[in-house]
């Protein structure tokens, strides 16, 4: 992507890049699953949203200075060194195979043959994601056109860094709220909250309730991975079903976007940020099908 002269060029860069680092969030969170109920997913996703809080402002610096090669150089030789690193310790090390339960199926099976209640979770799950991802790319433009003067290219990605800052903050309170409650309510509160916080944007005029509305739809969001994960590991098929979990979130991350920004030449980007709020709430009503703690 450093050396890219033309978005094809861009964009197979990017598409390799997501093929791969999808394929790590998966596999910590089967990992993961092997812990205290919900607690590998929230050191998960805490750690999701550590990176996600430092890359919106070293990216959000490097657009407004011209400089976004040189941190894509660097990203690239970071990742080369982490690599190396994590090839020589796996080397060495000994690890037990986990245990297959009674039942559980190999990860060459279909990931969408699931259960009618794990498949509501997974479907709302997509919807979920592709609200809160769907609105990201435009946000800038939006955010500068509120208020032009305060709300550069490096100040959106700092606010996009404290949504996500609040996201690592809260998720210790979502852990709670999840092993208390089933995971589809849990689900439905992120979505709602979700949904909630786009709507309150979308009325916002001022700098700092534009802050204040972003930071909360980052940590109502924040619950919706870990809550999913949660409801679909106790099936039986737990690794396959993760396996379908992580392909809808992924999936979420491509359709929002995709979705927003086909509404944006005919709504302009006030229709992405409408559009990005209404599919949680498409995902809240798929979840009205649920019964049961689950």
């Amino acid at each position: 992507m450093a050396i890219a002269d033309g978005a094809a060029t861009f964009a197979i860069g990017r598409a390799l890049q997501g093929a791969a680092g999808s394929s790590i969030i998966l596999l910590l969170a089967i990992d993961g699953s092997s812990a205290r109920p919900t607690r590998g997913y929230i050191d998960l996703q805490q750690a999701f949203s550590a990176g996600c809080c430092v890359g919106p402002i070293l990216g959000g610096w490097a657009f407004a200075h011209q400089r976004l090669s040189v941190l894509l150089f660097f990203a690239a030789a970071a990742l080369v060194a982490l690599a190396t690193a994590c090839a020589l310790l796996f080397r060495s090390a000994y690890f037990d195979p986990p245990q297959r339960r009674e039942g559980e199926t190999q990860l060459s099976e279909s990931v969408f043959a699931l259960g009618g209640r794990n498949r509501v979770l997974i479907v709302a799950a997509l919807f979920g994601t592709a609200g809160a991802f769907g609105f990201i790319p435009f946000f800038a433009e939006w955010a500068m056109r509120r208020d032009a003067a305060r709300l550069d290219s490096s100040a959106a990605g700092m606010v996009h860094a404290s949504a996500w800052l609040a996201a690592m903050i809260v998720l210790p309170i979502w852990s709670r709220v999840i092993e208390s409650v089933a995971a589809a309510r849990s689900i439905a509160f992120s979505l709602l909250g979700t949904s909630a916080a786009c709507a309150a944007l979308f009325l916002s005029a001022t700098t700092p309730w534009i802050i204040a509305f972003r930071v909360a739809h980052g940590a109502f969001h924040s619950g919706l991975n870990p809550a999913v994960y949660a409801g679909v590991r106790q099936s039986d098929e737990g690794v396959g079903e993760l396996a379908s979990a992580r392909t809808a979130v992924t999936l979420g991350q491509i359709l929002g976007p995709a979705l927003c920004g086909a509404v944006v030449p005919f709504a302009g980007v006030d229709g992405a940020l409408a559009l990005a709020a209404g599919l949680p709430a498409v995902g809240l009503l798929v979840l009205f099908s649920v019964r049961g703690d689950r």
